[in-house]
């Protein structure tokens, strides 16, 4: 039995077996306690691990970039640091980025509710999680049209 994420997930693993039983199931987030602000301040926040690989594929690059072309707006990109990939980025983050170190889901949650877009810019996702919460605490996703980011 396989049992994928989502239909892009799904559609691509068929590419490759052939399973006698599969069954595609969303994945599910359980946060009690999540709701968003009314008000809501001038964020843009991404949430993502840091590292030489999941910085290229999460579009850690190209969310400096828009941020760059949007001084007036607070941009965050939160997450666990694996490598000195985040000195890169910083390095290339204009002075309204902020980099926030996993610090706890308590902060993440806070995070949400006051930021006014949620941004994925990933060049492949098989589900985003982050997506749903942040949805779910008032966040406007901007999303690309990469993977399972389009099901959502």
């Amino acid at each position: 039995m396989v049992i994928p994420v989502s239909k892009n997930t799904e559609s691509r693993l068929l590419k490759f077996v052939k399973p006698r039983k599969h069954s595609m199931i969303y994945n599910a987030v359980d946060c009690p306690g999540l709701t968003g602000s009314i008000n809501k301040e001038k964020i843009v926040l991404t949430v993502g691990m840091v590292g030489k690989i999941s910085s290229l594929v999460k579009g850690h690059f190209l969310f400096l970039e828009v941020a760059r072309r949007i001084p007036d707006v607070k941009f965050i990109l939160y997450g666990q640091h694996k490598d000195n990939t985040i000195e890169k980025l910083r390095e290339k983050a204009a002075k309204n980025v902020e980099f926030i170190d996993h610090s706890s889901r308590k902060d993440l949650l806070e995070l949400y509710r006051k930021s006014m877009i949620y941004a994925q810019l990933s060049y492949d996702e098989s589900f985003g999680v982050s997506v749903i919460e942040a949805m779910a605490c008032g966040c406007t996703p901007f999303v690309t049209s990469n993977g399972a980011l389009p099901e959502i």
